[in-house]
């Protein structure tokens, strides 16, 4: 009987030790806790008020990305919800709000689980990702109801994911007024459509297709006909204001010389010079055996012409002479001003290069499987091409690579618009418009045209 009340005291004594032991190991972690906090609040402290950490030796935790690393992979819990994915994916978008929490200056540190918090709904936050990740989440965002658009809205507003904008009308036009374009068809007709309705908002008919037009600002479109004439017409009015004639063939390219002055290119292999005010003809620019098709201004006194004739000559814009031809394997359809001294042609070689004044090649672009029918300037360091193979192209200038190629059109596409950083505009032969992303390759198609697309402008 004592032996057992022995051995219960033990027990006792034992299991109270083990109690004290736990409090204190709980103590310890506690405190080693609050000071860990009250470091940390001193640290982000210090950060405000353009102070530096003072312990070199131990830093305040930054970061798990240094440098950063593209790579590495990032926990973020949102709304409760876990989401694991890299940082590329994640900072896809260098404006968006995650491009600014990763940025190494931001300060912004992940709890104790290595996760970074949002306290946001996680409802949309997968379809978010995953259009980050690259995927085509058109689908998806179509089989919403309107409710669930409208909270996806408030999400990538509040992530500023905007690449993503033009998945959702009435974000994008919240965000981004795209304006109006001009499209004119060999069906004699230009119609004005509403790039934010995505409705034609005018219809204005004529008696000879515009196969190219120039929008001079104020309402007015100064258009090249097939049948040889000139026109500036009023589009508020709907009327015609002023006529040039002089050309016996198709008007294939107009260029903006000054405000005085404008040129004209034509099957009639002719080049004119004409003056805004009179209408009449200043100089006319013969030595080309082949349509001309296509103007280029360098300077004030220096304008390049691209034929069929498989030559690029260089004009004299005030007296009319041809100063320098340059003969190509194929012909030029498509020049383009990249700088002072170096411009762009594009054409039957299925490939861009650009040249100096000199004659000299600085580099070519090549993947179009036809031939490149027109270039645009694409902010500053991007081009975009559409061709005879259905596509469009965008292209890093420095690079000279293709970093995107938009497929959808199913015959030619003889004209390209930008818009504006993320969208661009084409039309096809096969009678359509396309309003493209350039980020996701989504599309919109503007079907409207009884007959093959000739050219489009924007209207700003």
């Amino acid at each position: 009987m004592e032996h057992e009340e022995s051995t219960s005291h033990n027990a006792d004594t034992s299991l109270q030790e083990e109690l004290q032991n736990a409090r204190s190991v709980i103590s310890n972690l506690l405190s080693q806790l609050e000071q860990k906090v009250a470091t940390q609040k001193q640290s982000r402290k210090r950060k405000r008020d353009g102070e530096e950490d003072e312990d070199e030796e131990n830093p305040p935790k930054r970061l798990r990305i240094v440098a950063p690393n593209d790579k590495h992979l990032v926990s973020l819990n949102v709304g409760g919800e876990r989401f694991l994915t890299t940082l590329e994916s994640l900072t896809k978008d260098k404006n968006s709000f995650f491009a600014g929490m990763f940025d190494v200056e931001s300060g912004i540190l992940p709890n104790s689980e290595e996760e970074y918090f949002i306290d946001r709904n996680p409802t949309h936050f997968q379809l978010i990702l995953d259009h980050l990740r690259g995927y085509n989440v058109r689908q998806q965002i179509d089989s919403l109801t309107d409710i669930e658009k409208q909270l996806l809205e408030d999400d990538v507003d509040f992530y500023n994911i905007q690449s993503m904008f033009f998945l959702l009308p009435r974000l994008y036009t919240r965000q981004h007024q795209l304006g109006r374009v001009a499209c004119s068809s060999y069906d004699k007709v230009i119609k004005i459509w509403d790039l934010n309705t995505m409705e034609c908002q005018k219809t204005i008919t004529l008696n000879s297709s515009a196969r190219i037009m120039l929008y001079m600002g104020d309402e007015h479109l100064l258009l090249g006909q097939c049948n040889g004439v000139i026109r500036s017409w009023n589009i508020t009015a709907n009327h015609c204001v002023s006529t040039w004639s002089g050309h016996t063939k198709k008007i294939v390219t107009l260029t903006k010389i000054d405000d005085a002055r404008f040129a004209s290119g034509s099957m009639d292999k002719n080049i004119k010079i004409w003056s805004f005010n009179t209408q009449q003809c200043l100089l006319t620019l013969t030595g080309h055996d082949h349509v001309i098709r296509d103007l280029l201004v360098m300077s004030e006194t220096k304008m390049l012409s691209a034929s069929e004739d498989k030559t690029v000559r260089m004009w004299d814009i005030n007296t009319g002479e041809c100063t320098k031809v340059v003969t190509h394997e194929k012909y030029v359809t498509s020049l383009l001003k990249l700088s002072a001294d170096r411009y762009l042609t594009g054409g039957a070689a299925l490939c861009m290069n650009i040249w100096d004044l000199s004659n000299e090649c600085h580099g070519t672009f090549q993947g179009h499987k036809g031939c490149i029918l027109t270039v645009k300037k694409y902010g500053n360091d991007s081009l975009i091409s559409t061709s005879t193979d259905n596509t469009v192209k965008v292209w890093d200038i420095n690079t000279m690579k293709c970093i995107n190629t938009l497929r959808g059109h199913t015959h030619d596409v003889r004209t390209g618009v930008v818009i504006n950083q993320y969208a661009v505009l084409s039309g096809s032969r096969d009678t359509t418009l396309r309003l493209w992303n350039t980020e996701t390759s989504e599309d919109k198609i503007i079907d409207g045209h009884k007959k093959e697309i000739l050219n489009a402008v924007l209207l700003e």
